[in-house]
């Protein structure tokens, strides 16, 4: 599990990740598994699925910038092994709700524009 670009972007150059479950630990859909800091926010980190925690990214210790530079690859958040909540999306369907909401956006405000011309 990891952010999108649009979620590392919203919370800033990343400072730090701390977890409170550990390796084993059975987890379900929307525990809060710890929280993350960046520059600009503080937020929790919750749990996509239910199963079994995994770890977390032991490179985000040496290399905390992979969450900016690579979230798809390297800058992965955590790991667990379950089953994913169906009623969440997985990143392609977020991608698209984004796209579709900043489409939605721009009408919106191109439609103000010709109005009040």
């Amino acid at each position: 599990m990891g952010f999108t670009k649009f979620a590392a972007r919203m919370l800033g150059d990343f400072v730090e990740i701390t977890y409170s479950v550990q390796s084993g630990d059975r987890v379900g859909a929307g525990d809060s598994l710890g929280s993350v800091e960046g520059f600009k926010a503080i937020s929790e980190v919750y749990c996509v699925g239910e199963g079994i925690w995994v770890r977390g990214n032991p490179e985000l210790e040496r290399q905390a910038e992979l969450v900016d530079k690579d979230p798809y690859d390297q800058g992965w958040l955590y790991e667990l092994q379950g089953t994913a909540n169906p009623e969440w999306l997985n990143v392609n369907q977020y991608i698209a709700l984004l796209d579709a909401t900043i489409t939605k956006m721009l009408e919106t405000e191109q439609s103000s524009q010709d109005q009040s011309c």
